[in-house]
């Protein structure tokens, strides 16, 4: 087949992601078993797959056309922070995965200790 343009596609995360937690209803387990098939199936059809660590390579290994490119370090070990601020932010998506209700769980165990820090999500 000639293709005008090259089909890519980028996954961020985890295949797996919806399918480990217990809590689902059988429905939403059956659709999530139907959105893992295509995924499956529809890596086929790409030019290539980016993923964003070898990780995740495992998951799609049935695939020779996979590309990896990682977030980027935006911060150097050999720096440390000041804690003038007394402020923490947290930036995601509010889904499971993110873990932001751990870090509200692990917060109230740093604002015994730090009473004027504030959270920011």
């Amino acid at each position: 087949m000639n293709k005008k343009f090259k089909y890519v596609y980028e996954r961020h995360n985890s295949k797996s992601v919806n399918y480990t937690q217990n809590t689902q209803s059988f429905k939403t387990k059956f659709i999530n078993r139907a959105k893992k098939a295509l995924l499956d199936k529809g890596g086929q059809a790409y030019d290539k797959v980016v993923l964003l660590s070898d990780d995740h390579v495992e998951e799609w290994r049935y695939l020779k056309h996979i590309e990896i490119i990682s977030n980027p370090l935006i911060f150097y070990r050999d720096q440390v922070a000041a804690l003038e601020n007394k402020r923490e932010l947290a930036v995601g998506r509010h889904t499971h995965q993110k873990g932001l209700d751990d870090l509200i769980k692990s917060w109230a165990e740093v604002v015994k200790v730090h009473k004027d820090w504030v959270l920011d999500i």
